[in-house]
């Protein structure tokens, strides 16, 4: 169904006038409104709206318009929650969000960009993946833009294997001879759990696993998939201490509030003083919470937007997962953009899913970033790239694909 023309400025404007006001009213709590620096981040946000509304009306005029105000939403409310919890933070973030978003746009008008994994047969993306894995590997724990640029590379790549290996998804016969080379994709993941960050390797192996249920015409294969993927989560289990403890708070955090505990016992208890319509920006106690400008963001969205907050985040994810399932419906003509749309939507619905989860004690903590919200630059990074190979796509729809 076509949008409403104008609709995508109007969401933009709407977003501006809710960062002004709650910037305003932040202002007030700090006696700060009349000092500059205070609106600086503010005003970062609305010229990237703006640069990025004109450059996208420009270049790509057949996009998806819903799609840059959704990515807006979250990005400039995340400014807003780091600015509220750590300004020091937010100035880094500020810095991070026209940056990623100029490389993001270019590359969003980039059209051969679209051709590249096809052109070289997967082995640039099989050379940049060796790559990446050595950087991570030599950062050490929790790396953290190469270990978040591998899992943008990773499900690209495994978008190319799946396109040009049609029998491996039909023929039991192949997975009987070459089954074994499903383990080659392993061997990254595994790398990620090993760096102490089985975070990002369950977000990028469920993902992947995703790909392959959306690909695949043989259960075979699925089951053996499936297999793979619990036998990596049962051997991180045993061997990695990490694992084991966010487990144990996850089934009892209680017993633990006073130590490994604490985090999540104090985050369910910010989330309920939010109550329905929170307590108010700047009145809360959010800072409370270890890491609440990362992995635990939504808990300070819970406390001072209250249960509205979290129920509008959660449907402007949902919406962009729609949005980008839509279009890799639209472009399932050509199997490798579809599976490419659809791994760009997956990825950031992937992992605000399992954060969102963990926070709420509805799964064991992943360690992650809530995508476009919480600090993190290289985070963002990825986020925004991913958005823009999706609004490159969604393009797409409308020319056709070549």
């Amino acid at each position: 169904m076509p949008l409403r023309k104008g609709l995508d400025s109007i969401l933009l404007l709407l977003t501006a006038a809710f960062l002004a006001t709650n910037f305003f009213a932040l202002g007030v709590l700090r006696q700060e409104t009349s000092q500059p620096a205070h609106w600086l981040h503010l005003l970062v946000w609305v010229c990237c709206a703006i640069a990025g509304q004109f450059w996208l009306g420009r270049h790509l005029p057949q996009r998806d318009k819903l799609l840059f105000p959704l990515v807006m939403l979250p990005a400039g409310w995340g400014l807003l929650l780091i600015d509220r919890l750590l300004p020091a933070f937010a100035d880094r973030q500020t810095l991070w969000l026209p940056a990623g978003l100029l490389v993001a746009l270019v590359l969003a008008n980039w059209r051969p960009l679209l051709q590249l994994p096809r052109k070289h047969s997967g082995l640039t993306l099989a050379l940049i993946t060796l790559l990446l894995i050595a950087a991570s590997v030599l950062e050490g724990e929790n790396a953290g833009l190469p270990g978040e640029l591998l899992k943008l590379i990773l499900v690209i790549h495994f978008c190319q294997w799946l396109a040009t290996r049609p029998q491996c998804l039909e023929t039991p016969a192949w997975l009987a001879r070459q089954g074994w080379r499903l383990l080659l994709w392993l061997i990254p993941l595994l790398l990620l759990v090993w760096q102490r960050d089985p975070g990002t390797a369950l977000v990028t192996g469920l993902v992947l696993l995703l790909l392959l249920n959306l690909s695949a015409r043989s259960m075979r294969l699925l089951q053996v998939s499936t297999l793979l993927l619990l036998a990596s989560a049962a051997l991180a289990w045993f061997f990695l201490d990490v694992v084991q403890e966010r487990v144990s708070i996850w089934l009892d955090p209680w017993t633990l509030a006073d130590g490994r505990g604490y985090q999540i016992v104090q985050g369910l208890i910010a989330i309920a003083e939010g109550g329905v319509v929170g307590a108010g920006v700047g009145m809360g106690q959010p800072v409370v919470v270890p890491v609440v400008h990362s992995d635990f963001v939504l808990v300070a969205l819970a406390e001072e937007w209250g249960l509205v907050g979290v129920l509008v985040l959660l449907a402007s994810m949902a919406v962009f997962t729609l949005r980008g399932l839509r279009i890799a419906w639209q472009l399932r003509g050509n199997s490798f953009l579809s599976l490419l749309a659809a791994g760009m939507t997956l990825l950031p619905g992937v992992q605000g899913l399992l954060i969102c989860a963990g926070v709420l004690r509805l799964l064991p903590l992943t360690g992650v970033t809530l995508p476009f919200l919480g600090y993190g630059g290289s985070a963002l990074l990825t986020s925004l790239l991913s958005a823009s190979l999706l609004l490159r796509l969604s393009a797409e729809v409308r020319r056709g694909p070549r």
